[in-house]
């Protein structure tokens, strides 16, 4: 039960703390959100654009007997983190740049925000030279579609379907130099409601464009030990997007096809030569033995030389093929020290086995493709540039040290086989010296017709590879984008500006009563002092401060009223009839309670007499109109006498004492005795002593009259006195005893946020407890206070004032 009521108690005070706020909490949200409608409204959207391509654990080849299987590059194992690389490397995007013509592109002019006009419009112009572009250009262009003409920067006129100079300053000539433009009418153009409206030529340079592109491109396998690579394209034209990541999954595969024919071409040229060698060699031969069988009338040899020439037939083509390897190694030699006749493609490595040295070479050449593109980017004192070209370095020595290995094992066989042909040569003995000479042109034949056949073979394998060639990788998901936008996000936007809008009022709130120094809640005062609290006083914009002039029954007068009975529950002494009005610090309407209190009394058949004790600062005088020159100063230095000093008011049954001239000692006037028998001669003559005297933190002479006042009463004004003054001026007045009867008036109290119904309501003000008859009735409410009329102030005033704007 305790913790309900504990929550409903927390309940009403955040009501009552917040809820007088409401038309902030209606106009700031609805604010929020009309800045959240414009951001979204020109705020271009964004697409996000996706495709996956799947890259092949192992290339394929034609057969596992053919050529192609023999070339590393052909049959080494990718690696998805590479591709990723190649995927996002500039010379993909250079390509995809220009054959987009991405250099290029036209702005409609809107009245807040540009929309490009991709592929939708009137016209299509493209930069025939990007690399004369320099640095980017915006220039306003006008069309004229009835005249066919269109226009740069107000300048002249020139036909659509033209070409024309755009000069870096903006201008556009028919001639001269620069970067030239093409203009041509867009026959694909969706608007053709387009007529003499303005646009935007953005030009671009295509450096800054393809890194831009490529930063823009995301690239990641779709899970760890997958070969599956996701690439996302965010872009601001859907069309725009899906055409460039299209396009950069066709330039990579038709990267990967031009790697793979170029080894195969770099086969070709290399057989081509041996061709010709080969060739010219046989023909030499052959002619040679037809001459010496001719010359020496052989026609065919014995059955030893046949023998003879079986067994060196097959030592001359092992012979033949660590010919043809050790030629290799003498051009991948060349390539490895970049001496090749093409240093950036990988040679072949025809019948040469070695895994290692394929690894190496196929890590090389992807090393070399990664330097390149990183060269372009950060140039070559990058650190990551100089330590991949220390590991090319060492790359390139292990390269030819296993180089020279297997150059020393091919040799070592050759050796060998030499080493068999002496030992067959022992039957060369036994064959007549004709038939020698004729064996050893024989063998030079098969020698040369075995080579020139194998050739023929392998350069036909290499063609037929040149000429099947396919990219190791295979697109999965062409590039597709949803047709709703991904940014801005409507319904997160506007979540997120709502509550934005909410939370700004209630920090508003909350810091400016936190950090407020000033009393503004009846609690404020509760919580500082146990001095009881006799009425709140709500504030008036009244011109007139005695308000029970001419509203006895208005809303104030009967807070006074209320204040006026209080009082006689005040003690258990009902006649009490010295009441003294101070308060902590100057301002604080002291003498405002007091004199309409008097008049309240007045009003209810009390004789009541005000004495202005405050010499220091007299204000009674002029609330009721009264002269000054003579007063309370002059009868405490005995310069006048009693009737002398005290002056009628035009209200009924009120008179007063003015403060007088002021003095230079009011404290030590105040001491004399002077002061005790005027309150006793007042007494006799008079129901109610009121005694306005001067602020406690300022000053010491309401303390000094603290003996004779049989009631004090302690003015605290809303959003004026400092909470610091009731602990450190009112507390201890309480707690010391100092004076009889102590109570406060909360004075002053204004309307917190925004009220419609003027100065009425428990909501609307909030600040008090609504005692008496304070509150709870309403400004307005049928009229029964005879509330006087007040100027009606706008919904927006009222904002202004409450939030002191």
């Amino acid at each position: 039960m305790e913790e309900s009521i504990g929550n409903i108690g927390a309940i009403q005070k955040i009501q009552k703390q917040y809820l007088p706020y409401w038309p902030l909490f209606l106009i700031i949200p609805i604010l929020s959100l009309l800045i959240a409608y414009t951001y979204i409204r020109y705020t271009n959207p964004m697409w996000e654009i996706k495709a996956k391509i799947l890259v092949s654990e192992q290339k394929q080849g034609i057969s596992a007997d053919d050529i192609v299987e023999k070339m590393d590059m052909f049959g080494e194992k990718k690696e998805v983190d590479n591709e990723i690389e190649i995927i996002k490397s500039l010379p993909i995007f250079e390509q995809v740049v220009s054959n987009l013509h991405l250099n290029t592109a036209i702005m409609r002019k809107g009245h807040v925000a540009n929309r490009e006009m991709y592929k939708t419009a009137p016209v299509d112009i493209t930069v025939l030279n990007p690399e004369s572009i320099i640095k980017n250009l915006k220039v306003p262009f006008r069309l004229d579609k009835d005249k066919k003409t269109i226009q740069f920067n107000n300048g002249p006129k020139f036909p659509i379907d033209s070409t024309l100079i755009l000069h870096d300053n903006g201008t556009v000539t028919s001639t001269g130099t620069g970067c030239k433009i093409r203009v041509a009418s867009n026959l694909n153009s969706t608007d053709d409601e387009i007529k003499d409206l303005e646009f935007i030529l953005i030009v671009l340079p295509t450096e800054p464009m393809i890194r831009s592109l490529s930063s823009s491109l995301k690239a990641q396998a779709t899970a760890k030990m997958a070969t599956v690579i996701e690439l996302t394209f965010k872009s601001t034209s859907r069309i725009r997007g899906l055409d460039i990541v299209n396009e950069v999954l066709k330039c990579y595969n038709r990267a990967d096809i031009q790697e793979k024919r170029n080894a195969a071409m770099f086969t070709v040229q290399f057989i081509d030569r041996r061709l010709a060698v080969v060739a010219k060699e046989l023909d030499s031969v052959e002619t040679g033995i037809e001459q010496y069988k001719t010359n020496n009338n052989i026609v065919d040899l014995s059955s030893e030389a046949n023998l003879f020439l079986a067994s060196a037939e097959d030592q001359d083509k092992q012979l033949t093929e660590l010919t043809i390897q050790l030629g290799i190694l003498d051009d991948v030699e060349k390539y490895v020290q970049g001496k090749g006749p093409n240093p950036g493609t990988v040679p072949s490595l025809v019948n040469i086995q070695d895994p290692l040295l394929m690894q190496l070479l196929q890590k090389l050449y992807e090393s070399e493709l990664q330097l390149t593109s990183l060269e372009r980017v950060n140039g070559d004192r990058n650190d990551a540039v100089v330590a991949l070209k220390g590991d090319i370095s060492r790359m390139k020595f292990s390269i030819l040290e296993s180089i020279k290995n297997i150059r020393t094992n091919l040799l070592t066989a050759r050796d060998k086989i030499d080493s068999k042909f002496s030992q067959n040569s022992e039957l060369l003995k036994g064959i007549p010296s004709k038939e020698k000479n004729l064996i050893e042109k024989s063998r030079q034949q098969a020698i040369k017709n075995a080579l020139y056949t194998y050739l023929l073979t392998k350069r036909e394998d290499a063609a037929i590879s040149y000429a099947s060639t396919v990219s190791d990788s295979r697109i999965v998901d062409p590039a597709n984008s949803p047709q709703a936008p991904v940014s801005p996000q409507k319904q997160l936007i506007y979540l997120i500006s709502l509550i934005a809008g909410f939370s700004l009022v209630f920090v508003y709130i909350f810091v400016k009563e936190q950090v407020n120094t000033r009393i503004q809640f009846r609690s404020d005062v509760e919580e500082r002092t146990k001095i009881p609290i006799l009425t709140e006083l709500m504030f008036t914009s009244s011109a007139d401060p005695l308000i029970m002039r001419n509203s006895k029954r208005s809303m104030a007068a009967e807070q006074f009223r209320s204040l006026r009975t209080n009082l006689t529950y005040l003690g258990s002494d009902r006649n009490k009839r010295i009441i003294m009005f101070t308060s902590s610090i100057s301002g604080e309407g002291k003498t405002y309670v007091s004199a309409n209190l008097a008049i309240s009394y007045g009003l209810a058949g009390k004789k009541v007499i005000m004495i202005g004790a405050d010499m220091r600062k007299p204000t009674l005088h002029r609330l009721f109109d009264t002269s000054n020159k003579v007063g309370l100063s002059n009868y405490l230095i005995n310069a006048s006498t009693l009737e002398q000093v005290i002056f009628p008011t035009t209200f009924e049954n009120v008179e007063i004492i003015p403060s007088g001239p002021n003095p230079p000692n009011p404290s030590e006037l105040l001491m004399n005795g002077r002061i005790k028998e005027l309150l006793d001669e007042l007494s006799d003559k008079y129901d109610y002593i009121f005694v306005d005297t001067a602020p406690l933190g300022l000053v010491t002479d309401a303390q000094l009259m603290h003996n004779y006042a049989d009631i004090t009463i302690l003015i605290v004004r809303h959003d004026y006195t400092p909470k610091v003054a009731i602990e450190r001026v009112l507390n201890p007045l309480f707690t010391e005893k100092i004076f009889r009867e102590l109570g406060i008036v909360f004075n002053g109290i204004k309307p917190r946020g925004v009220s419609i119904y003027g100065y009425g309501g428990y909501g609307s003000y909030g600040y008090g407890y609504g005692y008496g008859y304070g509150y709870g009735y309403g400004y307005g409410s049928s009229g029964y206070y005879g509330e006087e009329t007040k100027k009606k102030r706008s919904i927006i005033r009222k904002i202004r004032s409450s939030l002191k704007i």
